[in-house]
């Protein structure tokens, strides 16, 4: 399932076809939005730690650039 699509959109991240851990030590591999939210997650982490004086504005519109 996908949350959005279109040109409106002001950031997005690769969430088809991800490698994932599964159940029983398997990996597969998978798609949505639960697998594109580690890397937005990830990309904001290392903005802040790059300028933990970012608010949350700031960060968002750091990721938007």
């Amino acid at each position: 399932m996908f949350s959005n699509t279109g040109g409106y959109l002001g950031l997005a991240a690769p969430g088809v076809d991800i490698a994932s851990t599964y159940l029983g030590g398997d990996y597969v591999y998978m798609s949505g939005t639960s697998m594109a939210a580690p890397f937005v997650s990830a990309a904001a982490a290392l903005v802040k730690a790059a300028n933990a004086a970012l608010n949350a504005a700031q960060l968002t519109g750091a990721l938007e650039r």
